[in-house]
């Protein structure tokens, strides 16, 4: 079975001082366990009357990788792969607003379901039988959203969005596909499934006066080298636009509240900083201490400067924009090292760390991988390209 997720891979490529090809390193994470869906039929009267658990969700669509990667970049990458419901190109400004979900009763974005089972492809932008919000013929009755604080579950976290709609015509209504609408006066459509089992369609069918329940699970797990960063302050903070919702550790490790990405506080999250700097992007260190899901900075982190022991770091650019490729989005994003410090230095993990302009200002771990020893000799450098992907499979 595919499982499908944001996956993320890292590239290192080392140049001795003439600035030739020395090494290359690859490290590949995985996604490992699951995103899934539940799902909960009732009768009018509020009796399960059918149940389906542990739904593989493998959809996500080009809108949601080129959500994070305008957040992270700080510009809007409007275009073929952030699309609005009618298939216009997007117009939204650099932050996650548009991954809002916490819409209310009878609120027309969160959760979503349809009756098309037209198979998903990465690119699509909307439901395809998407069902309106109402009590006329052919439509159900949206309840306010859920969203849970992100939990420890296991190696993952686990972030639930659940949403429950109910059948007030005097018709019956067929479910065939569901999904997830981010925004609030603009919506856009950043998760798409067709309703199925390892290949075996579920139609829902809803008689007048019955309600089904969609929960969606979202997990990010260490298999990926991701921490607890990424779901509790960009995750969690873009799907319920809340300004102070989880309380997680900076990389200076003190306590700090993460929370939506809009223009107050905090600001959002941005990996581009300049050259000769060294406190968020794409950091490395000299530990090599085996990953934690609770990490919250690069172990030995190296600073920038010419000194023993310190690198000098160049300014964080984006490699490569989001772009598709058949079934799956990539973007990327690198920054290039230089050992100026007259002496050997060995570096033993990286990792990618974002930065908000809040008060304290927020500086959060997003990943960190262990890179086994890249031996740097004075005037030698090295660059490392962080890719972020989704596939559909």
């Amino acid at each position: 079975m595919n499982i499908h997720g944001m996956e993320n891979s890292t590239q290192i490529k080392l140049f001795d001082a003439m600035g030739n090809v020395k090494r290359v390193v690859k490290l590949t994470s995985k996604k490992k366990r699951t995103d899934t869906m539940n799902i909960v039929v009732k009768s009018k009267g509020g009796i399960i009357i059918g149940e389906y658990n542990d739904i593989p969700v493998k959809s996500f669509v080009g809108n949601y990788i080129s959500r994070l990667a305008a957040t992270w970049a700080g510009t809007n990458y409007a275009g073929s792969l952030w699309l609005q419901l009618n298939g216009s190109a997007g117009s939204s400004p650099a932050y996650n607003t548009n991954m809002r979900l916490d819409a209310g009763v009878n609120v027309a974005y969160g959760i979503r379901v349809g009756t098309s089972n037209t198979a998903v492809d990465i690119a699509q932008y909307s439901l395809q039988g998407v069902i309106g919000q109402g009590t006329s013929a052919g439509q159900l009755t949206h309840a306010a959203m859920s969203i849970s604080v992100p939990v420890l579950d296991g190696n993952s976290y686990r972030l639930t969005v659940s949403r429950t709609l109910t059948n007030n015509t005097l018709s019956d209504i067929t479910i065939l596909e569901a999904g997830v609408y981010g925004g609030s006066t603009t919506q856009y459509m950043i998760i798409r499934d067709v309703l199925n089992y390892n290949g075996d369609p579920i139609n829902i069918t809803l008689s007048a006066g019955q309600s089904v329940e969609v929960v969606y699970n979202l997990y990010f797990d260490l298999s990926e080298d991701w921490v607890n960063n990424i779901i509790s302050g960009q995750i969690y903070g873009a799907f319920a636009n809340v300004s102070n919702g989880v309380s997680t550790k900076d990389t200076d490790g003190d306590t700090v509240n993460t929370g939506a990405f809009t223009t107050g506080t905090p600001t959002p999250p941005y990996l581009l900083e300049g050259a000769s700097a060294s406190t968020y992007g794409i950091l490395v260190g000299t530990g090599n201490t085996t990953v934690a899901i609770t990490d919250y900075n690069v172990e030995g982190k190296i600073s920038h400067g010419t000194g023993a022991g310190q690198l000098t770091h160049g300014a964080m650019s984006v490699y490569e924009v989001p772009t598709q490729y058949s079934q799956s989005v990539k973007y990327s994003v690198a920054r290039t090292f230089t050992n100026n410090s007259a002496g050997q230095i060995i570096v033993k993990n990286m990792g990618v760390v974002t930065y908000g302009l809040s008060s304290p200002n927020q500086r959060l771990l997003m990943l960190r991988k262990l890179t086994g020893n890249i031996v740097v000799d004075n005037g030698e450098a090295f660059q490392i390209i962080q890719t972020f992907e989704i596939v559909n499979a």
